[in-house]
């Protein structure tokens, strides 16, 4: 499984660290003169926050009782996923039993390589994240609490689900164009009539383009029929409700729903209209996209752009600790699809 691979490419790293030593000399140096002096035991939580440093005195004692001791500690900076255990499996060796512990002891007190173990972990998290956010909605209860105890960024947006029934009262406009996939049309002609400005149907144009696209919704401004989002505007809730929802067919996964809204970069309601979808997100994985779309002018012309928060956890992360527009520019930059 997942933690599995993770562990062994750990111990792969370990192991290529302790051959670079072996290989400039500074090895058995190193062992020696780590018994001179103190170094700091910085653990770090998933997101590169130090939560302690404490000294730790006589890193390699010469009982073996303190070996063990000073083991453990090091396996607990390494997550207590039994990474120590692992190295130990696939180095120990009948001349020298207890050398693999010393390797693990080192590779910990290099705050260097914590450091760059740290940036890979995090960038593995949110590869697998990214990977499995959707099928997680066929765990049971418990899988799904331990999944969000994991994951969770931030607090939940939507307390209530959002659904629509089979017999929707939609009102056409009086203006606009004549769509024959839109989710609820006329009874008579299935038809529905919707007014657009240019680029809300230039969004839905290139929708519609997509192969594995159905029908779409254009969600109200108000009412049960309408999902809507809270967002923080100017230390208010507010509630915001994305422009469109898109049902797309998914080769063997079903069918997903998506949520677009293009919105005005010049607003000074963006931040916390982004915020609001990448906690949506966030707590809904069957949300197969959920986007912030703007024009953005390139040599080529006007091109849309997109920051898809559902596609990107380690932009869910960046998202909650921005507050202007000129942050949000730069992860559409960034991130912009």
């Amino acid at each position: 499984g997942a933690r599995g691979r993770i562990v062994d490419s750990i111990v792969e790293r370990i192991g290529k660290y302790v051959e670079g030593l072996k290989l400039t000399g500074s090895y058995h140096r190193l062992c020696e003169e780590v018994q001179n002096f103190e170094m700091l035991a910085n653990v770090y939580d998933p997101f590169g926050e130090q939560l302690k440093a404490a000294p730790v005195k006589n890193l390699f004692a010469e009982t073996s009782v303190d070996m063990e001791r000073q083991l453990r500690i090091a396996d607990r900076q390494l997550c207590g996923e039994g990474v120590a255990v692992a190295y130990g499996k696939r180095h120990a060796s009948v001349e020298d039993w207890e050398g693999w512990k010393a390797d693990v002891i080192l590779y910990v007190c290099d705050a260097e390589q914590m450091k760059q173990l740290h940036d890979w972990a995090k960038g593995e998290y949110h590869r697998l994240n990214d990977r499995f956010r959707q099928k997680t909605i066929r765990l049971n209860d418990t899988q799904r609490t331990q999944y969000r105890n994991i994951t969770r960024d931030s607090a939940e947006v939507s307390e209530t689900p959002f659904s629509l029934g089979r017999n929707v009262l939609f009102r056409s406009d009086s203006e606009g164009e004549e769509y024959s996939d839109h989710l609820y049309g006329d009874e008579q002609t299935g038809l529905a009539r919707i007014k657009l400005n240019g680029w809300e149907k230039r969004v839905i144009d290139e929708e519609r383009r997509r192969e594995d696209f159905r029908c779409w919704y254009r969600n109200p401004s108000r009412g049960s029929e309408a999902l809507a989002l809270y967002h923080d505007y100017k230390g208010m809730k507010r509630l915001f409700y994305p422009d469109f929802l898109i049902v797309r067919r998914e080769a063997g996964e079903g069918y997903t729903l998506d949520l677009l809204e293009p919105h005005d970069p010049t607003r000074d309601d963006n931040v916390s209209k982004a915020k609001a979808l990448a906690q949506y997100a966030t707590e809904n994985p069957s949300i197969g996209r959920a986007q912030l779309i703007r024009i953005a002018k390139t040599a080529a012309g006007d091109e849309l752009r997109r920051l898809d928060f559902a596609a990107h956890s380690e932009l869910r992360e960046r998202v909650a600790g921005i507050s202007s527009n000129e942050e949000l520019d730069r992860l559409f930059a960034q991130y912009g699809e």
